[in-house]
């Protein structure tokens, strides 16, 4: 984690997101790799988090909370966060409406924190060739009915990292407020750890891009 997040540091990132994988397992070392992350490379780090007990303890450790789309509709969850320090992230939930992505967000602005964002990363359609429909119309519509920022993570729609690069490019057009990437350092075989996941190498390439869009759009 501390490699990669030195080299996305150096590619152009303004964050570096720390996912928890599929079993969510808190490590300690995971603690200890946020903390190096924050100190000796400087990024902000925004985590993770899966459980309400969490919450503090993860807060003490990064510079945001990002609540995953399986856990949006997680009341107690979204109320924890809501209660804490940290600016927290709404993943929207691959079943969830417009409605309930923003009622998840007004959870959390009910508890006292006012630094919410949210976060448009695929819906469930009929469609079996990417994991999810990266859904753009969402990103508008939520940008006109609220005024908290919208982010995009590509990488979670697309499943598959041949088309990333793409999605991100139309993301950044609607104008949202921000890009999360999924992104590694390959292996001795050339692979990363998720389909989905960018090398760090092409990553680098494709951040330039998106900073130029985003400058040609609020010209």
């Amino acid at each position: 984690l501390i490699t990669l997040a030195r080299s996305a540091a150096e590619a152009g990132a303004d964050l570096f997101w720390v996912g928890r994988g599929d079993d969510g397992e808190l490590r300690h070392d995971l603690m200890g790799a946020l903390g190096e992350i924050r100190t000796t490379v400087g990024l902000p780090v925004v985590v993770d988090v899966w459980d309400p007990g969490e919450v503090d303890r993860l807060s003490r450790n990064a510079d945001a909370l990002q609540i995953p789309s399986a856990q949006m509709q997680d009341v107690p969850l979204v109320r924890a966060a809501g209660q804490g320090d940290r600016p927290v992230l709404i993943a929207r939930g691959p079943s969830s409406t417009i409605e309930e992505w923003l009622l998840a967000a007004e959870r959390v602005l009910q508890g006292g924190n006012r630094k919410v964002a949210l976060v448009e990363q695929g819906v469930r359609t009929f469609e079996t060739s990417v994991r999810a429909m990266l859904d753009l119309n969402a990103v508008a519509v939520a940008r006109r009915l609220s005024h908290l920022p919208v982010l995009v993570n590509p990488s979670l729609a697309a499943g598959q990292a041949d088309i990333v690069s793409d999605l991100a490019l139309a993301a950044a057009a609607t104008g949202c407020e921000g890009i999360i990437l999924d992104a590694d350092v390959p292996g001795p075989d050339g692979a990363t750890s998720h389909r989905q996941a960018l090398a760090i190498s092409e990553a680098a390439q494709l951040i330039p891009k998106l900073k130029r869009a985003r400058a040609a759009l609020v010209r």
